[in-house]
């Protein structure tokens, strides 16, 4: 698994938009802004040849190459981040393959997920995630001087408490599995409270976590208050993620966000 600052990197293969490798930073990494992220891909292990760079603009990069996948992986994978001081830290080289899985589950994991798409395409809708950023500069703007907690109602950091606080809107589709709604008075006698929620399924990528935002169709935003993983037995390799989802108030400034 490739080191700090990477609390985990998957790659997900796509024949038809380009390989994605996707990342997720280290709880306590915190880098100077700003931060730079390039995926660097070589047909050497040790990056003695010739290497492309891809930079990332969001939470993920796309290796647009499309190489097909053979048992001899011809390409090899890095991450390198540098932060506003120009310090620099790469990961431990990878390829496709991160759970070094024997041919024959190789074989059966993508063939869950093909299966896992193509039930997407009767029974899907389109969406978007708002991805929460963890590392970043802090808003000071947007924060209480004292306590150094976000503001709810600001725009820059859309109550994160980071400059931007969330990574650009990105294209998912989702199954809507189960949604429960429930009016009732407010114990404390301050009114009625309405409460909604949605459950859903999704793919491999992009990959959810608590306190992401789910768009849907209709234009509402969902906070996920909870992802549930279902792995390759063995392995690390994600099937599918299923998630509960709390409808967000519409005077919330996240509605602020553009999607397209």
């Amino acid at each position: 698994m490739p080191n700090y600052p990477f609390q985990q990197v998957a790659v997900d293969l796509d024949f038809h938009r380009g390989h994605v490798v996707h990342w997720k930073f280290a709880d306590d990494f915190r880098p100077a802004a700003p931060t730079t992220v390039t995926l660097e891909i070589c047909e050497s292990p040790d990056f003695n040849g010739p290497v492309e760079s891809v930079v990332a603009t969001n939470f993920y990069a796309v290796d647009a190459t499309r190489s097909k996948q053979d048992w001899v992986v011809p390409r090899y994978y890095r991450l390198k981040v540098v932060d506003g001081n120009s310090k620099q830290l790469v990961s431990d080289t990878f390829d496709y393959n991160l759970d070094k899985l024997p041919r024959h589950k190789y074989l059966l994991v993508n063939e869950m997920l093909r299966k896992e798409w193509l039930r997407m395409q009767y029974v899907g809708q389109q969406g978007w995630l708002l991805k929460r950023r963890y590392n970043g500069a802090n808003a000071t703007q947007d924060v209480d001087p004292i306590t150094g907690a976000p503001v709810t109602n600001n725009a820059l950091s859309s109550g994160v408490g980071l400059e931007h606080g969330y990574y650009p809107a990105v294209s998912m589709i989702f199954s809507a599995e189960g949604k429960k709604q429930e009016t009732k008075l407010d114990e404390n006698g301050l009114g009625v409270n309405f409460n909604e929620q949605l459950a859903i399924r999704t793919t491999n990528f992009p990959a959810l976590d608590v306190q992401d935002v789910i768009i849907t169709p209709d234009g509402k935003r969902w906070f996920v208050v909870d992802v549930q993983e279902r792995f390759f037995p063995g392995t690390h390799t994600v099937l599918i993620h299923s998630a509960q989802c709390r409808i967000i108030p519409n005077t919330d400034p996240v509605y602020n966000i553009a999607v397209s």
